[in-house]
């Protein structure tokens, strides 16, 4: 067994996510009849998704709907990946060369559990 091994994060190290991102939460967002821009978009990216909705429809929805809004995003974002993965550039390269010179690999990220895990 290797003594050697590397984590790296998810979003932004090895998936390119963030269109990914705005395209779930834009989805996600009409079907609610909410809409999401992409300036609000950006100036909320890397924030959990509860704390996303909350501050920008708040005033328009429920405490209840915030678990349901979260899952619905989740869920889109995973069909987003699962149609169309943006690996970063030279990541499979780099994952593939440290696992051939016999690093343990991991992930670790903020991301719920069923997106490290889809992939």
């Amino acid at each position: 067994m290797s003594d050697r091994g590397v984590i790296f994060d998810m979003d932004g190290v090895l998936v390119d996510s963030y269109q990914a991102h705005f395209v779930s939460w834009s989805r996600m967002a009409a079907e609610r009849g909410l809409v999401i821009t992409q300036e609000q978009f950006a100036a909320t990216f890397g924030r959990t998704t509860r704390e996303i909705i909350r501050q920008l429809w708040s005033d328009r929805i429920g405490e209840d709907d915030i678990a349901h809004m979260d899952e619905l995003k989740e869920q889109i974002y995973r069909e987003v990946l699962l149609a169309d993965f943006p690996q970063m550039d030279g990541a499979g390269e780099l994952l593939g060369a440290l696992s051939e010179a016999g690093f343990l690999l991991g992930i670790g990220s903020s991301g719920p559990p069923q997106t490290s895990r889809s992939h």
